[in-house]
């Protein structure tokens, strides 16, 4: 009778963790078919943005143009409409209002137009009536420098097809008026959810909506406004009988199998079962077996475009579940006080992986991330004190909220001592805080690291694009250096070494790599990477030289 307690308390618990493993795997599986049903509306939020950049690039170059309606006009414009096969015909439009000509002819006389509400930067509007086009349209424009205007005729037809190809057949997909929500192009039957708390006009944000529609029926609906042209949104929705077709599907060996496991886990000892399910203990093993591990980004000289630097990334090689990112493990480790040990362990591995470059150049730039567990431990400073013999060139990064939640003066003074031995001291993720300027002049920071958002903003008239002329302003005032990361398009990189940003990181640079690769990498950059930057190639070591003086020591 004794036996039989336990063993029937053992099964119940097991049907009951079946039951919550069930109900929690039933939740996954409605999460990623409604996640791989936005995806279909980010994806074509992506892709219009990128066209609609792209007619805005072409737009900028003839709107700074004269408008002189001749052969030399007709074939450029020509030009962008077999580059761009969004575009069916580019318009010029005088400052009264006038049409003088498209990318073909001249019109004699010229054609009157409505003038919109517009505004400055690239402007939207539609679905349009247009001259010499058949069916409605739609036109993107920017005001000219004479004070007209130059208009691409965006095809509806064209619209149509891009929707059509992320269309789902089992529901609709639209694009819609953000602030009315009345669909300007779609593929199936349009309907708007009922509920109060569904999707929100006008569309300011991502939006999801799971519930009734006006058409009687459950619904997942998802909204994402385009980033180039707000005033537009994708919109999404899939009713839910089709959209959660098989997911019910319950396996009996699942339970047999958790009642097996169950039972032979009651008869091990609790101290082992703690050590399996705690996760802090997988990361102390993990260092233990030493499966973290360095990638290494490249930092890129602004006026030369040669690797005059890295960011040492790191990873965690799990037995089971393949690399995992930081996002995984690091707020365990800090929460731990583990992420001290494992940071000198990631400085030793890359003066072992980076020797035949720290050899070469013993002021190569390479930046580790730390945080304020780092700062208030004595013993860690002292771990990379001794270590920055080795590395000259030592950085560490300490994110902006860091610094503002972390006030104390123990850690100024610790950030004092790692200047005072050389080691520069870099705010990342700068601008996403709120570090007053008189807070952040009495702290010893040498280099201040844009965040990436601001750099994505870069090209498409967002407010946020002026924060980075800000944020350059602000570290020459205060005799900083500073660095853009995210930089992940050719027009971005030229912007940013136009504004005077001296160092670059991102995916246009180059992915994160392991020590072999960067190492290969530093060896084979005897030149210029990218021609276009505005300096010489034999100036490339002396553009790098000089950016490395003008930093603070």
């Amino acid at each position: 009778m004794l036996l039989i307690v336990p063993v029937l308390s053992s099964l119940l618990i097991t049907l009951a963790v079946a039951a919550a493993l069930f109900s929690y795997e039933l939740e996954i599986r409605k999460e990623l078919r409604r996640t791989a049903l936005a995806q279909k509306a980010i994806t074509l939020t992506e892709h219009l943005d990128q066209s609609f950049t792209d007619v805005n690039f072409a737009l900028i170059d003839s709107a700074n143009r004269p408008i002189e309606c001749n052969t030399s006009q007709f074939l450029n414009a020509q030009r962008t409409l077999l580059t761009l096969p969004q575009i069916s015909d580019l318009r010029y439009v005088d400052r009264f209002n006038n049409v003088r000509c498209n990318s073909w002819h001249s019109f004699d006389p010229p054609l009157k137009l409505d003038s919109p509400n517009s505004h400055k930067g690239l402007n939207f509007s539609g679905p349009l009536i247009i001259d010499e086009h058949p069916g409605p349209g739609f036109q993107l424009y920017r005001h000219h420098k004479d004070g007209g205007k130059v208009q691409a005729i965006i095809r509806t037809a064209w619209l149509k097809s891009e929707v059509k190809f992320f269309h789902n057949p089992l529901g609709y997909m639209a694009i819609i008026d953000s602030d009315s929500g009345v669909p300007l192009v779609i593929n199936g039957k349009y309907s708007l959810p009922l509920a109060a708390n569904g999707i929100q006009l006008p569309i300011n944000e991502p939006q999801s909506h799971e519930g009734l529609l006006d058409n009687s029926r459950q619904h997942f609906t998802y909204a994402q406004p385009l980033l180039t042209q707000p005033q537009l949104s994708v919109i999404i929705s899939q009713d839910l009988e089709s959209l959660y077709l098989g997911i019910y599907r319950f396996n009996t060996e699942w339970l047999i199998t958790g009642c097996a496991a169950f039972v032979l886990l009651v008869l091990v000892s609790f101290r082992v079962q703690r050590r399996i399910v705690d996760p802090i203990r997988q990361i102390k093993s993990a260092l233990e077996r030493n499966e973290f591990f360095n990638l290494y980004q490249p930092l890129v000289c602004s006026s030369s475009g040669r690797t005059v630097g890295c960011e040492v990334l790191m990873r965690w090689r799990h037995p089971f579940k393949g690399m995992l990112p930081p996002m995984t493990f690091i707020p365990l480790a800090e929460q731990s006080g583990l992420i001290k040990a494992m940071t000198l362990r990631q400085i030793d591995q890359t003066i072992r992986e980076l020797g035949p470059v720290l050899q070469k150049d013993p002021h190569f730039k390479i930046s580790f991330n730390i945080c304020a567990s780092h700062l208030t431990d004595h013993q860690t400073i002292n771990g990379i004190l001794d270590r920055a013999v080795f590395i000259p060139g030592m950085v560490l990064e300490i994110t902006e909220h860091q610094v503002v939640e972390h006030t104390d003066e123990q850690i100024q003074q610790a950030l004092q001592q790692l200047r005072s031995a050389g080691i520069k001291i870099a705010i990342d993720d700068f601008g996403t805080g709120y570090c007053g300027l008189n807070y952040l002049s009495s702290l010893p920071i040498d280099i201040l690291k844009a965040d990436r958002s601001f750099v994505a903003a870069l090209g498409t008239d967002s407010i946020n694009a002026d924060v980075l002329s800000t944020i350059f302003d602000l570290t020459r005032k205060l005799g900083m250096s500073a660095i853009a990361e995210g930089v992940e398009r050719e027009e971005q990189a030229i912007i940013l070494s136009q504004m005077g940003f001296d160092l670059q990181q991102g995916w246009l640079h180059g992915y994160p790599m392991n020590g072999h690769d960067f190492v290969h990498l530093c060896n084979r950059m005897k030149s210029c990477p990218r021609q276009n930057l505005p300096v010489a190639e034999e100036n490339c070591e002396q553009s790098c030289r000089q950016a490395a003086e003008t930093e603070p020591a």
